[in-house]
C-alpha cells in the first residue's frame, strides 16, 4: 500500500480575477458520506505537505481537497500586495462555494489557519469545522519573521532533488525520509542551472506584508467574528513547537471556554501532520467519529 498516494484527480480553478489556483483531491467511493475537508498548507509549502494524511482520510468516508495559496507550489504568482491572508482567504472561499455540500471542515495549518480563518469569517455558514494546525491568532510577529528568514534562506537553485530533500530533512527532522522526497519532489521546479522552489520568492519579503500591529488588528477582529458564530474550533499545537508556544495555545483555549479546544500532539513540532501524521490521523478519526471536535 502506497503511504502517501498521490490525488485521485488534480483541479485548475480559476478565480474570479484571472488566476489559477492548483487543487488535489482525494476520493472515493465512500467519498459522499462526510462532510468534505480542505486542508491549506502554511507559508513556503504546497499541497503535497498534506500526503501523509490526506489520501488515509479520504477512505474514511471524506473527500479532502488540498489547495495550492497563490503564489505557492503550481498555483499562479500574483502581485505581491495580494499575497495576503485576506486575499487568499477569498480564494479558499471560492473554491468552497463550488463544493456541493452546504458544510466543509477547514484545516489550516500556520499561515494556512490565518486563510482559514479569513475564509470563515467570510461565509461561517458553510463552515462545520475548523482545525487550526499549530496556529493561533496572537499579537507578535517575531515567530512570522523567522520562518520567512528560514524559507530566505533556503531559497536558491539546487543541483538535484536530493540535495533539497537534505534541506527539508535538517528542517524537520522527525519527518520520515520517505515523505520528504515526495515533498520535495513537488515543492521543486526545474530551471536550465537545476531546481528551484516553486514559490514566489515575493512571498517572503516582508515589505509585502502588513505591520505587526495592523496584521494583529485585522486578526483580532476576525477571531471575535468567528467566536460569534458556532462553529466547533480544535488548535493542534505540536509539544515541540518554536512558533505557537504553550503559553500562547492555553491562553486563548482558556479564554474562549469550551468553544476553542486544545489538543497537544507529542513528538511534533510545528509541522505536526508530516512530524507525527499518525497522531494527527487518529485525531481527525475521532473528530469524524463523533461529528464534533473532542
Amino acid at each position: 500500500m502506497d503511504l502517501y498516494p498521490a490525488p485521485t484527480s488534480v483541479v485548475d480553478l480559476r478565480l474570479p480575477d484571472g488566476h489559477m489556483i492548483y487543487v488535489e483531491r482525494w476520493a472515493h467511493s465512500s467519498s459522499q458520506m462526510a462532510c468534505p475537508i480542505v486542508l491549506v498548507h502554511g507559508l513556503g509549502d504546497c499541497s503535497a505537505i498534506w500526503r501523509a494524511v490526506a489520501g488515509p482520510f479520504s477512505y474514511c468516508g471524506h473527500e479532502v481537497l488540498a489547495i495550492d495559496l497563490r503564489g505557492h507550489g503550481r498555483s499562479d504568482w500574483a502581485d505581491p500586495s495580494t499575497y495576503t491572508a485576506r486575499t487568499m482567504g477569498r480564494d479558499l472561499v471560492h473554491l468552497m462555494e463550488g463544493l456541493p455540500t452546504s458544510k466543509i471542515i477547514l484545516v489550516g495549518h500556520s499561515l494556512g489557519g490565518e486563510v482559514v480563518m479569513n475564509a470563515a469569517q467570510q461565509i461561517p455558514e458553510r463552515v462545520h469545522q475548523i482545525v487550526f494546525v499549530d496556529y493561533a491568532p496572537r499579537p507578535r510577529d517575531e515567530k512570522r519573521q523567522y520562518v520567512r528568514s528560514v524559507l530566505a534562506n533556503d531559497y536558491r537553485v539546487y543541483g538535484t532533488e536530493k540535495e533539497y530533500q537534505t534541506v527539508l530533512q535538517r528542517r524537520h527532522p522527525l519527518v520520515n525520509p520517505d515523505l520528504l522526497k515526495v515533498i520535495a519532489s513537488s515543492s521543486l521546479r526545474s530551471t536550465g542551472a537545476g531546481f528551484i522552489p516553486r514559490y514566489d520568492p515575493a512571498l517572503i519579503t516582508p515589505s509585502v506584508r502588513p505591520s505587526a500591529p495592523e496584521r494583529w488588528a485585522q486578526e483580532h477582529q476576525i477571531w471575535s467574528d468567528l467566536l460569534a458564530t458556532t462553529v466547533p474550533i480544535l488548535i493542534m499545537r505540536g509539544i515541540g513547537s518554536s512558533v505557537l508556544s504553550a503559553a500562547e495555545a492555553r491562553r486563548i483555549t482558556e479564554l474562549n471556554g469550551s468553544r476553542v479546544r486544545l489538543a497537544t500532539i507529542p513528538s511534533a513540532g510545528h509541522s505536526i501532520h508530516i512530524d507525527n501524521p499518525g497522531y494527527f490521523l487518529d485525531i481527525l478519526r475521532a473528530l469524524n467519529q463523533t461529528g464534533q471536535i473532542a
